[in-house]
């Protein structure tokens, strides 16, 4: 008989967050189930409704929204985790789960009384190995969850060190990486193209701060001025999205650059791969936001469109050094650092004679470290070696 896992996710379900979905479809060895802290709603039902437990709806208008998160994880947070849990361990007794997976590290303090019931593996991604280990309200959280977590998964370098030096020990923390369905992004190989022609650049990201938004436009913009044909294609949703709609047209590049909003679309994946098959080049200027947020690991979709033949640019913040090798499977610039984009920009729209060397390097990488079944194998090794331990 397979052994259960009980996953714990914020909410259910995102647009985009597919590769959390992977690891409760994927696994061969465990059977899984799933709690979401809120319910959306969504038009995206990634499993079978049997499998998946809501603590609560999210809030219709925002701003309530806003206030009761604002509560429950400072005035009423001990009431609000207790109730919280008891859904938890009721799935995972229902279930008879020997595994707690909790997914980002803010739930992994929120899963702390559950974590009573069975050993706890808790995957950090990105804002919870940035903005949460410099936050005053969650470090500390962290750092109380760090002895109860059996394992901590992190998707870089970078990530590892950053929870080593806020006191996770050493010896539980677990380098992965997120798999991506190579057969769905096929290869594709680049063809030439002069600059005169107007290359075709895309951007898939959320309209936040740390996705470099703010850097691209006047980058682009420049580079408009010397190749007026080039286009940009900015696909995704967030809260930055009517100031990023202000920046184009204070920048008039209103003929050059189309901004598409994927906000709550049920064809997400579909959109996003055809539009790969529609550009030439992908760009994601990430940076260090504000409040300490950046890239816990490679973006999905940076390793998504290495895989379909498009050459890349992004950065060296966080994890992304870890799928790009500079000037061999893609261009990495200095994050925040409109000049030098603009010079990656520039380069690449004149040198496609160089796009299929990238693009081949691109996918070679992609195979060797980020095919999906065997990293799903890779995340079911580190389950046992929990539960082997545990026995």
């Amino acid at each position: 008989m397979k052994p259960w896992v009980t996953h714990v996710l914020e909410k259910y379900a995102t647009t985009g967050e597919n590769y959390v979905f992977e690891q409760l479809l994927l696994p061969k060895r465990h059977e899984s189930s799933l709690v979401a802290e809120i319910d959306l709603a969504s038009a995206v039902q990634p499993l079978a409704r049997e499998r998946v437990r809501s603590f609560r709806a999210q809030y219709s208008s925002p701003f309530l929204e806003k206030v009761v998160r604002g509560l429950s994880t400072r005035v009423l947070e001990g009431p609000y985790l207790q109730a919280f849990n008891r859904l938890i361990r009721k799935e995972m007794h229902q279930r008879k789960a020997r595994l707690l997976h909790a997914h980002f590290g803010m739930m992994g303090y929120k899963c702390l009384e559950a974590a009573q019931d069975a050993p706890m593996v808790v995957t950090f991604y990105g804002v919870d190995v940035s903005h949460g280990v410099v936050s005053p309200f969650w470090r500390p959280r962290l750092q109380k969850m760090f002895p109860k977590a059996a394992k901590v998964i992190v998707l870089c370098e970078e990530a590892e060190e950053r929870l080593e030096k806020i006191g996770c020990p050493k010896e539980k923390i677990r380098l992965w990486d997120i798999g991506i369905p190579l057969a769905e992004y096929p290869y594709r190989a680049p063809l030439l193209k002069k600059p005169e022609e107007g290359v075709r650049f895309l951007i898939v990201a959320r309209f936040v701060e740390k996705k470099g938004h703010a850097f691209l436009l006047p980058a682009f913009r420049r580079l408009v001025d010397r190749h007026p044909q080039s286009t940009l294609t900015l696909m995704g949703n967030g809260p930055l999205k009517a100031a990023l709609q202000e920046k184009i047209r204070a920048l008039g590049l209103e003929k050059n650059v189309e901004l598409l909003d994927t906000q709550g679309q049920k064809d997400f994946f579909p959109r996003f791969q055809k539009a790969l098959r529609e550009h030439d080049v992908f760009v994601l200027p990430s940076v260090v936001a504000k409040d300490g947020d950046d890239e816990g690991g490679p973006p999905v979709v940076i390793t998504n469109a290495m895989a379909a033949g498009l050459p890349v640019i992004s950065t060296n913040v966080g994890g992304i050094p870890r799928a790009i090798d500079d000037g061999l499977s893609g261009l990495l610039t200095k994050a925040g650092d409109v000049e030098d984009l603009f010079q990656k920009l520039l380069w690449v729209s004149e040198h496609s004679q160089d796009w299929a060397r990238l693009s081949q390097a691109a996918r070679k990488k992609v195979e060797d470290r980020f095919a999906l079944q065997r990293q799903i194998d890779q995340l079911e090794g580190i389950y046992e070696e929990v539960l082997w331990k545990k026995t």
